[in-house]
C-alpha cells in the first residue's frame, strides 16, 4: 500500500471514525467499546487490503460513510454474537454433559448448583479460577484474560480441560 493511500485512510478515520462509532453505539444499541473496536478493525482491514482500500477510495465521502457503517455494524454484530455464544456455552455444556451421561434423575437445581460449586472447589488452581469466573461470575473469556493476566487462548484451553475435569468429578459424585 502506498504511503499516500495510508494517509487517505488515516484522514478518513480522523474525519468519520468517531461518528461511525457513535452511530453504531447509539442507533444500533451496540456497547460503545464494541463499536469502537469494530471501527478500528474495519479501518485496519482497509490498511491491510489494498483492493478494499481502493474500492473505498473510489467512493465519495457519503458513500464511503454508508459502506463503512454497514461493515462496522456487521463486525459489531458478529462480535456480540460471539460474546453471547461464549457467555452461554459453559452452562449449556454442563447440561449437555449431564444429559449425555443419561443422568436424567439428577438432583434439584439448588442441590445441583451446590454439587457444581463443590466440584469446582476440588479442581486444581488454574482450572478452578477460570471455570469459577465463567460459570459463577459469568465473565467472558476476554474479561478473565485481563483479570487473571493470562492470554485468552490459555483461558480457552483451561476452560476445555477444566470442563473435562469437572465432568469427571460430577460423574463420580452423581453415580454414587
Amino acid at each position: 500500500m502506498t504511503p499516500d493511500r495510508r494517509d487517505q485512510i488515516g484522514q478518513l478515520y480522523a474525519r468519520i471514525g468517531a461518528r461511525l462509532a457513535a452511530i453504531t453505539a447509539g442507533r444500533y444499541g451496540v456497547p460503545h467499546d464494541v463499536a469502537v473496536d469494530a471501527v478500528q478493525d474495519v479501518f485496519m482491514d482497509l490498511l491491510k487490503k489494498e483492493d478494499l482500500a481502493a474500492r473505498v477510495a473510489a467512493f465519495d465521502e457519503a458513500e464511503a460513510f454508508r459502506y463503512l457503517l454497514a461493515a462496522i455494524v456487521h463486525r459489531a454484530g458478529r462480535e456480540l454474537k460471539r460474546r453471547a455464544t461464549i457467555d452461554a456455552r459453559p452452562i449449556e455444556t454442563i447440561e449437555a454433559l449431564l444429559s449425555e451421561r443419561g443422568l436424567t434423575s439428577r438432583p434439584p437445581p439448588i442441590e445441583m448448583a451446590e454439587l457444581i460449586r463443590n466440584s469446582l472447589q476440588q479442581l486444581r488452581s488454574p482450572y478452578r479460577e477460570v471455570l469459577a469466573g465463567l460459570l459463577l461470575e459469568r465473565q467472558s473469556a476476554q474479561q478473565l484474560a485481563v483479570t487473571l493476566d493470562r492470554p485468552v487462548n490459555t483461558i480457552y484451553q483451561q476452560t476445555h480441560r477444566g470442563l473435562q475435569m469437572l465432568k469427571q468429578q460430577l460423574d463420580a459424585v452423581l453415580k454414587r
